[in-house]
């Protein structure tokens, strides 16, 4: 390396090169050790910019979801599609069918406590 133009970083071999020759003595690990101190707080602060970057970006994506809302709007569907399937239920009180759909009762209670479940887990979020 010796008489060579900085490449403006090293490979890892010229790295461990370098490395080993400073961790060989005494004045050269407490460069390391210094050098390393000198240069936490700032890997620190950048990381601390970062995460509070992303918290940012987090909190405006919560309130544009308004999980409030969102639980409203889904109660709202679960209502109507119990609604509609205690309007729409055949003679024997087991399927629903409107022409081109059928549906047994079952499942659609399985939606409405789904649909149910999810504005819950909104309704907790918020």
């Amino acid at each position: 390396m010796a008489g060579q133009e900085w490449p403006g970083h090293l490979n890892d071999h010229d790295f461990d090169e370098v490395h080993g020759a400073l961790a060989a003595t005494a004045k050269g690990r407490a460069f390391l050790r210094e050098f390393a101190e000198r240069a936490r707080p700032d890997d620190t602060k950048s990381l601390f910019t970062a995460l509070g970057r992303i918290e940012e970006s987090l909190s405006l994506v919560r309130e544009s979801l308004k999980p409030a809302a969102l639980a409203t709007d889904l109660n709202a569907i679960a209502e109507t599609i119990a609604n509609f399937a205690v309007n729409g239920l055949d003679a024997n009180c087991s399927m629903i069918s409107d022409g081109d759909i059928t549906i047994s009762i079952d499942e659609i209670e399985k939606i409405t406590l789904q649909i149910k479940a999810l504005a819950s887990a909104f309704e907790s979020s918020s």
